[in-house]
């Protein structure tokens, strides 16, 4: 039986496009892989299977408002793109992220095309000018099938289209992710609190760090540590709101880490906090459930479809610095909630999250695309 062939558009340095390109590999499909960022580390290497284009273009540049894309980035994608088609010859073309390599794949004019929507895209993207949004609606357009992460993201992307929206969630490796004995940074009599997203405003990280602040007040005899793991734009300045808070001692920044490591560091924790300001789903809320932690997230609409209050992790509001330091300071001292929000966690991640089904899921997708493509040519 001839191999199904998928070419993904996506940052290929994307942790969510690392973990989608290796399990359809693993279900038997070749995957290919087209990006505008230059491959940034060796994600792939034990992957080999999987072909990498990119326009080699820095990710620091293509992250400003102001750099790359208004520079007129999609024409130089475009052909390189029509090339890497042709080459590769894929079964169906599939874009993760609506605005930017949706537009790119919508004006390929290759068919099937899915669209993959992921938030952004979708909640910020089209209120930015007229211009955007109807770039937007362009892409989805000339998309054949169109895949959200959430229901309240595929709720606000019926506001640009007519089509039928499939809600499929991320998922994770339910093998990687679960709680593990690991080689510790912190001391065992260090109480950990930490998170692990992007360095970015739109995470509230600096919200966090001040809630640590007034906790470490109540608990001046408790060893507390502040664990921040990831890179970002904010990175200098939440070093410098640690030092003003004299936080430095207790807190470590971990920097860019692996995507195989973040299972480890997901272990390191006693509470994952997730005070982001808006989230569409929420990837790593659903790995540090995995691993049996109990979980503290805001009440955006991506958290609260995957958390339930007091059941399986605790919801404050956002930007709420008071509240957050107030449910740090529960969890700290009811270690029976903890163990029981870390519990219900995990069952309801392996009921509702595992990555093996979902990515079957997908597959099936794929293969209707193509069956309905095949019968209207």
């Amino acid at each position: 039986m001839k191999k199904l062939k998928i070419l993904l558009i996506a940052d290929p340095n994307s942790a969510h496009t690392i973990r989608w390109a290796k399990g359809l590999t693993l279900k038997g499909i070749d995957v290919s892989i087209f990006g505008i960022p230059k491959l940034e580390n060796n994600f792939y290497d034990d992957f080999p299977s999987i072909k990498i284009s990119t326009l080699n273009i820095d990710d620091k540049i293509f992250s400003k408002p102001d750099g790359a894309f208004s520079k007129m980035i999609y024409l130089k994608a475009y052909p390189q793109l029509k090339k890497f088609i042709k080459q590769i010859k894929p079964d169906i073309l599939h874009a993760y992220y609506a605005s930017s390599n949706g537009l790119i794949g919508a004006l390929s004019n290759f068919h099937p095309f899915a669209i993959s929507v992921w938030g952004s895209d979708i909640f910020e993207f089209p209120k930015k000018s007229f211009l955007h949004k109807k770039t937007l609606e362009f892409s989805l357009s000339r998309a054949d099938k169109i895949f959200s992460t959430s229901t309240p993201l595929a709720e606000e992307t019926k506001k640009y289209t007519k089509k039928a929206i499939e809600v499929v969630p991320f998922g994770i490796d339910l093998k990687k992710f679960s709680p593990l004995k690991v080689k510790n940074i912190f001391p065992e009599k260090d109480f950990v609190i930490g998170t692990i997203k992007k360095l970015e405003e739109i995470y509230g990280i600096d919200v966090l760090i001040r809630a640590f602040s007034l906790v470490k007040e109540k608990f001046p005899n408790l060893s507390l540590k502040l664990l921040i793991v990831g890179k970002g734009n904010q990175e200098e300045e939440l070093k410098k709101l640690v030092n003003d808070l004299n936080l430095s001692e207790s807190t470590f920044f971990s920097g860019f880490i692996k995507p195989e490591e973040i299972p480890i560091y997901h272990n390191m924790l006693d509470i994952a906090v997730f005070p982001s300001l808006h989230e569409s789903f929420g990837v790593a809320v659903i790995e540090a459930m995995a691993c049996e932690k109990p979980i503290i997230v805001t009440n955006t609409v991506g958290f609260t479809q995957i958390i339930t209050h007091e059941k399986t992790g605790l919801i404050v509001e956002t930007n709420n610095i008071n509240q957050l330091a107030e449910a740090i300071v529960l969890l700290i001292k009811d270690e029976y909630l903890r163990n029981y929000l870390a519990m219900e966690a995990k069952k309801e991640v392996h009921n509702r999250f595992d990555e093996n089904k979902i990515i079957e899921e997908i597959i099936a997708s794929y293969y209707f695309m193509i069956n309905k493509h095949n019968s209207v040519n």
